[in-house]
């Protein structure tokens, strides 16, 4: 079975960084209006990740799993509760701060990939560094001199074996070729916490083993703090943590809650989301296994 370029890229330097937790949710609700009522995703929710954990969210489709990574990612506003980075609360922020925010820290991977189709693929992978108006410079990066953005996309591209295929626009590109692009640009800022959605999603077995091989030698290598949402049990089960997304009986308007998920043997031990995720693991063994 092909398997991607191993890497041998220096994980960046997270010493700088504050201690505690990478991050904590606190008394996170999410609710929508629903003509005369309310719709509650989640309510009353904590989370608390330590730096370089990896965690995986698991659960049926429509618990919140999305939901709650975009919050956690600053894409959302809960509609309570509170979102810590360090000492920081980004629930505070305002819209630009959050925008900067998201750009310096946050690493970003989605199932449908979501390239620019004009553009190259090393096109793509600078985007968030011309975003952000400058180049790197030596202290974003621990090197002595400013670094232009196309060499930081191009280490990135390398780093995720596609350097050979950097001039080529989106469509040119493979599904696995899309989502390692995809997930070099979330690299590209050298962010400390990584996001991913689905990240094997939308791809056949085979590619998808390929890219969650690459996610944790790139999670190892760059010393990353990563929440993988998936229904993939294979891919859950190489996360330090596995959490479950499901229905609180306690909650007055059918609220979700997050619950610890151990595996046993090759199927998964939580409360109420055993059979769904069984089911979607034997299906995710025949193909690509979509949501």
């Amino acid at each position: 079975m092909s398997t991607f370029p191993q890497t041998q890229a220096s994980p960046p330097e997270r010493s700088g960084e504050e201690s505690g937790p990478a991050l904590r949710a606190v008394g996170l609700c999410k609710r929508y209006r629903s003509g005369d009522g309310w719709i509650t995703i989640f309510e009353d929710l904590d989370l608390t990740v330590e730096p370089g954990e990896k965690i995986a969210l698991v659960g049926e489709s429509g618990a919140g799993k999305s939901t709650l990574l975009h919050l956690l990612g600053g894409l959302d506003r809960p509609s309570a509760g509170a979102i810590y980075y360090g000492q920081s609360d980004i629930c505070k922020l305002s819209a630009n701060e959050l925008a900067e925010f998201r750009n310096r820290k946050l690493g970003f991977v989605w199932q449908i990939q979501s390239l620019l189709a004009e553009f190259t693929a090393l096109e793509n992978v600078m985007m968030p560094l011309l975003i952000r108006g400058r180049a790197l410079s030596g202290k974003d990066r621990d090197e002595a001199a400013p670094v232009a953005p196309e060499k930081i996309a191009l280490a990135r591209l390398e780093e995720v074996g596609l350097a050979n295929r950097a001039t080529h626009r989106a469509g040119e590109l493979s599904g696995g070729e899309q989502q390692r692009v995809v997930l070099a640009r979330a690299l590209v800022g050298n962010p400390s916490v990584l996001l991913a959605d689905e990240p094997t999603g939308s791809l056949d077995h085979r590619t998808g083993e390929n890219m969650m091989a690459l996610l944790d030698e790139l999670h190892r290598t760059r010393r990353l703090t990563s929440i993988h949402v998936t229904h993939n049990l294979n891919f859950a089960r190489r996360a330090d943590r596995v959490l479950a997304l499901v229905n609180n009986p306690s909650s007055s308007d059918g609220g979700g809650k997050l619950v610890p998920a151990q595996f046993d043997s090759d199927r998964l031990k939580s409360d109420k989301v055993v059979a769904p995720l069984a089911a979607a693991a034997a299906s995710d063994t025949k193909g690509a296994h979509h949501v």
